[in-house]
Parts: C-alpha cells; sequence; structure tokens
C-alpha cells in the first residue's frame, strides 16, 4: 500500500464525515486544502534539504529535470488563510483551495534557491523511471513526484479576495531564516549524499558517449 495515497484517502474521507454532519445536523465547518506548506521553522525540513545540498556545492540531482511544477504556500501566507476563513461567516460549509499564485516548477525552486544563498548550481538530470527501475526513490528531491500538483484557487481569490505573498519575497524570508536560526541536524535525506554522488557517477559513465 502506497502511504501517500493512503494518507490522501484517509483525508478526503474525513472531508467526508465532516460534510455529511453539516448536511444532516448543521454542523458548522469549513474544508481548508493546503499543498505543499514552506517558511520557518517548517519542522518538516523538506525546502531546507535541497537549500543545505546547495550550500555543499555538489552536484544535485533533479529527477526527470525539475520539470514537475507546483504551487506551494507560505506558512505566513497559511496563517492568514485560517484566519480569514475564522472572519468569513459565509465560509461555513464551504471548501477552499488556497496556494500562492505563481506556478512553479521544482527546477525553477532550485534556481532561485541558489540565486538567494548566492551558490552556483550543478544540476544532473536523471529519469525517475529510470531511478525507479534502479529501486531507487528520490528522497534526495522530495518535491520530485510524478505529475504536477497545481491546485486551483480560484474561488478563495474570487469569494474571499484571496492574495498569496509574492514566491521570491517569501522564499527569501524562508532561506534567511534558515541562514540564521536553523542550528539542528541535518534533514533524514542528507544522511546518504555520498550515495547520492555515487549514483550521480555512475549515471554519468552510463550516459557517456
Amino acid at each position: 500500500e502506497n502511504p501517500q495515497l493512503a494518507y490522501g484517502f484517509g483525508k478526503l474521507e474525513a472531508e467526508r464525515v465532516l460534510q455529511r454532519a453539516y448536511r444532516e445536523r448543521g454542523f458548522p465547518i469549513t474544508i481548508l486544502r493546503l499543498p505543499i506548506v514552506i517558511g520557518p521553522r517548517d519542522h518538516t525540513l523538506r525546502a531546507y534539504s535541497y537549500w543545505v545540498r546547495l550550500k555543499d556545492r555538489a552536484p544535485l540531482i533533479l529527477p526527470d529535470g525539475g520539470r514537475v511544477d507546483w504551487r506551494f504556500i507560505y506558512s505566513g501566507d497559511a496563517v492568514r488563510a485560517f484566519l480569514r476563513l475564522l472572519e468569513e461567516e459565509r465560509s461555513i460549509g464551504q471548501v477552499y483551495n488556497f496556494a500562492q499564485e505563481e506556478i512553479v516548477s521544482v527546477r525553477e525552486f532550485v534556481k532561485l534557491s541558489a540565486e538567494i544563498l548566492g551558490t552556483e548550481v550543478e544540476t544532473v538530470d536523471i529519469p525517475l523511471q529510470w531511478l525507479r527501475a534502479q529501486r531507487i526513490e528520490p528522497v534526495f528531491s522530495p518535491y520530485s513526484i510524478p505529475r504536477s500538483w497545481i491546485v486551483d484557487i480560484s474561488k478563495a481569490q474570487r469569494e474571499l479576495g484571496w492574495r498569496s505573498t509574492p514566491w521570491r519575497e517569501w522564499m527569501r524570508a524562508s532561506i534567511e531564516w534558515f541562514e540564521r536560526e536553523y542550528h539542528g541536524p541535518p534533514p533524514e535525506n542528507y544522511f546518504h549524499r555520498a550515495e547520492e554522488l555515487q549514483l550521480i557517477q555512475r549515471w554519468r559513465q552510463m550516459t557517456a558517449t
């Protein structure tokens, strides 16, 4: 069983239970859907796992060339979304998606991260299909998934006047916070960094012409 699928289906079932309670008993609910949240104090360290690799200045693997597109959300914007719904009575019984307005690829995320960190980035594009054929899950690039993840935020924009913090602005604020404040251990997916570099060498030897 795919844990990511189980996680998604579990959330969907929870929504159905709440929506049924609203329809049948008038239980007040509002469903808020968020994509990946990035910002200061992000305990998942997913974004930071890219930043720490960029800082070591060794090559970075981008499965499928980092072409997957995302709408992320800044943690500060997630807070604003919650507060907006709490003050808006007409949101009761509704479902809203919140995310940043910009659509960005993993490659663009890495490129801007390197720019903010003031470092050069050498990316190595390896097909996700090849990695999985070798029984290698791309944990070193947590935003590299099989398909793009672009949530529709038009309802929140239309009914609630939703506007997100500009992507470049919150990316800089997030990276600068981690550079200044984070003193914890590296992400778990960084402990096998040496194996990543060996994989890059293997890929380059195999594809050399």
